[in-house]
């Protein structure tokens, strides 16, 4: 094996200098650095605009009349019992009539540009659809009033039926807002430390939002080292330099030199975006600064901690991230090697790729499937695992769930295994049959074909 080795150093130098010179990989990563730099600061100018509007609560309603058959809900928002930032300085009106023809004769005249009517109507009928309390809120089409605000307190006053119910029956308002405030629940398993862990095995909706963009950043992630691997391969071969190259180092030494290569761009290109996006914390710190003075991490950050989005971040977990992340798109960087080697011309590219694309569609959508149905909770079974250990999916779910502190170091450890024994087979594989695909300067040559090449031990030449 280390003799089919030798030379993979100088490949791979010469590959990632050569990568890394040309124009437009400094393009790239000047662009991808550009977006991460600002990233943060433009974060709080948006959220910062959303927090001046909520400074400045208004609404266009300015008189409600209002039709309550409880007739004790409708007096605690008219009496401002119910208090509202936002819709407190409304004037109020009862009314004895709640029909479609009174309605319409109340707020379409050409005074009321900013009046709704409130209908507040309780149904003891069990058997009926509008069983309970239904809220309505009426509007003219033509009016002052936003359709948003008319919708803004539909809410409130659904939001609220509780508390003005509670303060009628003399109930201290203390007490209502601990009583009809939400209440969360978890069921907790201590292990035999004595440490907690969560028993559901389901997502939340914000982690699941989490993991999906994560899977979109590997795919972008995987694509790069794959295309990467690819173009230098198959530029090579249809130049005739790879047989130059052939003639001083083995194809396996030639595959992982342009491997390790691919891979070591796609970690600087991380790591350049990866510092830019550091100095946009800071940046945003300084443009931003609190109140006092102190260092405090950008709201959107601060959510995804607040969100369970982060509860998993340690050294081990972190070091198996890079681990697990490296090792993926080595295996995903050797199947495009082989895919490369199919094809001699490079228009004829694309064709070629389709092993390694289907392949790392295959890989994404099983993690994607996984992170959707674990939203709706319950536990793991036999999918869920091994798409955790499988090779072409491992890298795409692995990591996220490490962060989220949804799986456990041994099973990550696992996939790290598994990684490493495929790329040992794809290696193996390749030791059979590449030198002929290398030389191959036919037809794209097809998956029977290759599969033909290792069944006869590497002999022809192929098409």
């Amino acid at each position: 094996m280390k003799t089919k080795l030798r030379g993979w150093k100088k490949i791979f130098a010469f590959a990632y200098s050569q990568s890394m010179k040309s124009k437009a990989m400094k393009i790239t990563i000047i662009i991808l650095c550009a977006i991460a730099l600002a990233s943060m600061p433009i974060s709080s100018l948006i959220s910062g605009v959303k927090e001046d509007d909520d400074e400045k609560p208004d609404t266009s309603i300015e008189k409600v009349f209002y039709y309550d058959n409880t007739g004790i809900i409708g007096e605690q928002f008219a009496g401002k019992s119910v208090k509202s930032e936002i819709f407190g300085n409304l004037s109020y009106e009862k009314t004895d009539k709640n029909d479609s023809e009174y309605i319409d004769k109340l707020i379409n005249k050409e005074d009321n540009k900013n009046q709704v009517f409130l209908s507040i109507e309780y149904c003891d009928d069990e058997s009926s659809l509008n069983y309970g309390i239904n809220v309505y809120a009426y509007y003219r089409e033509d009016s002052d009033v936003n359709s948003d605000d008319a919708n803004a307190f539909a809410e409130f006053v659904g939001d609220n039926i509780q508390k003005a119910v509670l303060l009628d029956a003399g109930v201290d308002e203390e007490k209502i807002n601990t009583t009809v405030k939400s209440i969360d629940y978890k069921v907790l398993i201590l292990d035999d430390k004595g440490g907690a862990f969560d028993s559901n095995d389901g997502i939340s909706q914000y982690q699941y939002f989490f993991t999906l963009t994560c899977i979109c950043l590997l795919i972008f992630v995987v694509s790069l080292v794959g295309s990467k691997v690819s173009e230098l391969i198959v530029t090579e071969k249809a130049t005739r330099v790879m047989e130059y190259i052939l003639t001083s180092v083995k194809p396996m030494a030639v595959l992982v030199g342009k491997v390790v290569a691919s891979t070591l761009i796609m970690v600087t290109i991380f790591a350049a975006v990866a510092v830019s996006f550091c100095l946009s914390i800071f940046l945003n710190n300084s443009m931003f600064p609190s109140e006092d003075g102190a260092f405090v991490l950008p709201d959107v950050l601060g959510q995804l901690i607040e969100n369970g989005a982060m509860t998993g971040i340690t050294p081990v977990n972190m070091l198996l991230i890079i681990i697990i992340i490296v090792l993926g798109s080595m295996f995903y960087g050797c199947v495009a090697g082989i895919a490369g080697a199919t094809v001699s011309k490079i228009e004829e590219m694309a064709e070629g790729m389709k092993i390694f694309t289907f392949t790392m569609m295959i890989g994404a959508y099983l993690p994607l499937f996984m992170a959707i149905t674990s939203e709706t909770g319950g536990s793991w079974g036999a999918f869920e695992y091994v798409v955790f250990l499988l090779p072409i999916s491992s890298m795409f779910i692995v990591p996220e769930y490490l962060v989220l502190g949804k799986i456990s170091q041994s099973l990550a450890f696992g996939a790290v295994g598994v990684l490493i024994l495929f790329i040992i087979l794809v290696l193996m594989f390749v030791n059979r049959v590449y030198e002929h695909m290398l030389y191959s300067n036919g037809a794209t040559l097809k998956l029977k074909d290759v599969i033909g090449m290792a069944k006869k031990g590497g002999a022809g030449n192929g098409k």
